[in-house]
């Protein structure tokens, strides 16, 4: 979840803005491209910045089969088989991995990925 995301608005002059093709995971694909940029910073901070309710779109049983599809076209469409295993990988830690400063890197090493 990135419900307290603090990026540059230059970071979107850089990566471009939402893809709105997507209905539900326009921001899961941005987030991706953030992820995947060596060049970019990405700092964890250990503090509540807010509280948010899981009766959203997203987290409701009746639409997890489209959250599914439109994810998994976000990721065939946009990354190699070592990078789709990092963003299942991704998906099912949630936001465990910006708590390891080196949680990115690691990947990007062991994965060889030159983005």
């Amino acid at each position: 979840c990135h419900q307290a995301l603090f990026c540059k608005a230059t970071l979107f002059d850089r990566l471009g803005l939402y893809n709105e093709d997507y209905f539900i995971v326009s921001d899961y694909e941005w987030l991706l491209k953030a992820f995947f940029d060596k060049n970019i910073a990405i700092r964890y901070c250990n503090f509540i910045f807010t509280n948010y309710s899981l009766n959203g779109f997203s987290y409701d049983k009746k639409n997890v089969f489209l959250v599914k599809k439109e994810r998994n076209s976000v990721v065939q469409a946009n990354y190699s088989q070592y990078e789709r295993a990092i963003c299942w990988f991704l998906y099912k830690q949630m936001r465990a991995p910006l708590r390891n400063k080196n949680f990115r890197n690691l990947c990007l090493k062991i994965f060889g990925l030159n983005r």
